[in-house]
């Protein structure tokens, strides 16, 4: 009975000293438990401890802003005068007898040279719109300019009835930088865009009643003149009119 009583003392104290050894592991084991049966809150947890990533700022796009434009919904006038924006328009627009407001639309009117408009602050990434016609192509052409710093120093992209063309002044050296084929016919509206980021210069031209084009007409790259401001440029010939329904120049939206 006495040897019965010690082995049994000795079995209860094997088993509170493995009690105590175990302890400490606990944590552990239940979380072995929890895992074994389909948990998976501490191993999600433990995935989770580590540094978090500093989120991403998200770049916001930069709004176009019209710094030109007119409607020329105004008053029969003598010269181009006070856009519709209310800043007044620049060049030979307002010193040219030629130049004219009538029936809601600017005119160049019995043209026989070269005629220059232009309208706002100068840019350096910038592009303008304008709709318009002339009545006989010939050596005519119509187009818009960018960078305007004078009239010896622009960047125009013009129509003449047989090619949409870039060309560049500098110091009244003129040059043509590109030109793709762009059928044109007298007395019909037509839309061109011209833009210029940085270097890289691009236009596209197109019936005003269609639909523009998705793409680029043409495009190349010059680094000559930084920054001017925007406008129309003609060149009339043999008494030719031109008129001019529309102009806005818009910087460019970048990311």
């Amino acid at each position: 009975m006495k040897k019965r009583s010690i082995i049994y003392i000795m079995i209860c104290g094997m088993i509170a000293l493995i009690g105590l050894i175990s302890l400490p592991f606990l944590p552990s084991i239940q979380a072995a438990l929890q895992a074994g049966n389909g948990s998976t809150s501490v191993l999600s947890l433990r995935v989770h401890t580590g540094t978090q990533k500093t989120p991403t700022k998200t770049q916001t796009p930069v709004k176009a802003i019209i710094v030109a434009q007119d409607t020329f919904q105004r008053m029969d006038s003598v010269f181009w005068g006070t856009a519709s924006d209310g800043q007044v328009w620049g060049a030979d627009a307002n010193s040219s007898l030629n130049f004219t407001v009538a029936n809601q639309s600017g005119q160049i009117v019995d043209g026989t040279g070269v005629y220059s408009a232009v309208l706002g602050p100068a840019q350096t990434n910038a592009e303008v719109v304008f709709s318009g016609l002339v009545s006989n192509f010939g050596y005519a052409n119509m187009g818009a300019i960018l960078r305007w710093q004078n009239a010896n120093n622009w960047y125009k992209a013009y129509i003449d009835g047989k090619q949409l063309a870039l060309l560049k002044n500098t110091n009244g050296v003129l040059q043509q930088i590109a030109a793709v084929p762009f059928a044109a016919v007298a007395n019909t509206s037509y839309t061109l865009r011209f833009r210029i980021v940085g270097t890289r210069m691009s236009a596209r031209a197109w019936p005003t009643a269609q639909t523009e084009p998705s793409a680029w007409m043409i495009s190349d790259i010059d680094t000559t003149i930084p920054s001017g401001s925007g406008g129309i440029r003609l060149l009339l010939d043999g008494g030719a009119s031109a008129t001019i329904t529309l102009f806005t120049e818009s910087t460019v939206a970048l990311p």
